[in-house]
């Protein structure tokens, strides 16, 4: 689901996340300081709010992909 926020990220600003860093580096700070992207201004809220609980540092309380559907389906109305 981290993965999923990340997309999202990708699609709404159409950039590379933490382009300036290796995976190397990107994958220590992910492990060891919880390191997140940052929500930029500009994004949709309800983009931005999903974005942020699919991020969530406790892996279970992001959402299942079953619960992710019917807010994107909102979304695009």
């Amino acid at each position: 689901m981290w993965s999923f926020a990340i997309l999202l990220w990708e699609l709404a600003t159409r950039e590379v996340p933490f382009a300036d860093q290796s995976p190397m580096e990107i994958g220590m700070k992910i492990a060891l300081e919880g390191l997140r992207i940052s929500i930029k201004p500009g994004i949709s809220p309800h983009l931005s709010k999903l974005m942020k609980i699919c991020m969530n540092e406790d892996p279970g309380k992001r959402p299942k992909f079953d619960m992710v559907v019917p807010i994107l389906d909102k979304m695009k109305r």
